[in-house]
């Protein structure tokens, strides 16, 4: 009777690391990009979505990236399945995701969370898919605000020539400055800040939230200023290999995001 209980546990052991070891090989690999790391608050709420998704029957194994650029690569790459990135860099995968970023569009939060709610809605399915790639979710960041080095520089006339720190990614960003009159400086979202502080660029945009992690006080100092006039609503898109997920995972994620509003 004895060897047959110690059997039967044996075998029940057995079974469960099968089954973990078979959970583990099944899961997608999620790249997370957050400045601060597992730290940060990006990837927090990505751990969140990740914990939600076992109610699909979707295993994410997250990896924090510190560099956005090493993550895109790495999504473009197939080394992810997923991946969680600003709204500038999703715009190679989807234009009309990203397109809720335009300078000068939304003027609020009200007005994103009315566009997120809209987007995510299973009638906007087809227009979140483009080529291999689907964005199964949109988050707002917050608005992107002008941080400037000097408060005299307070009209057009004193901005041109003035030197900005610009995404070298971006061609909206590159065009928008040359337009206006600035004299861009490129950089990527790991150093664009460091140039700023520094002295090297006169001015940047970058979402309110930015403002301690990245230490832009020390760009802004005691001559500078913040324009409290918001310039775009910027967002963080997770896009997903929609060959890797079953076909209702990307409407169940989606969903799952826009309802974050209301919690």
């Amino acid at each position: 009777m004895k060897g047959r209980v110690t059997s039967f546990y044996q075998k029940t052991l057995t079974a469960l690391i099968l089954s973990l070891a078979s959970s583990l090989s099944n899961a997608q690999n999620f790249c997370v990009f957050d400045v601060l790391g597992m730290q940060g608050p990006f990837y927090n709420t990505m751990r969140e979505y990740a914990t939600l998704a076992r109610k699909w029957n979707v295993e994410l194994e997250l990896k924090a990236y510190t560099d956005e650029a090493q993550a895109v690569a790495d999504f473009n790459d197939g080394k992810c399945d997923i991946a969680s990135i600003t709204g500038i860099r999703a715009r190679e995968f989807n234009l009309f995701s990203s397109s809720i970023e335009a300078i000068g569009g939304l003027k609020n939060a009200a007005q994103m969370k009315t566009v997120i709610e809209t987007i995510s809605r299973p009638e906007a399915s087809k227009l979140m898919m483009q080529d291999d790639y689907e964005v199964v979710g949109v988050l707002p960041i917050g608005a992107a605000y002008l941080f400037l080095n000097d408060r005299a520089i307070n009209s057009v006339e004193k901005i041109k020539g003035k030197k900005i720190a610009v995404l070298a990614h971006d061609l909206v960003q590159l065009r928008m400055a040359e337009r206006l009159g600035f004299q861009p400086l490129a950089a990527d979202i790991n150093d664009f800040a460091s140039k700023f502080n520094a002295g090297t660029s006169d001015l940047i945009a970058a979402p309110a939230i930015a403002y301690m992690p990245l230490e832009l006080f020390k760009g802004v100092g005691n001559k500078g200023l913040v324009l409290n006039m918001p310039i775009s609503q910027l967002s963080l898109q997770v896009v997903a290999h929609f060959h890797k997920f079953t076909p209702e995972f990307g409407q169940q994620s989606r969903s799952y995001f826009a309802n974050l509003f209301d919690t």
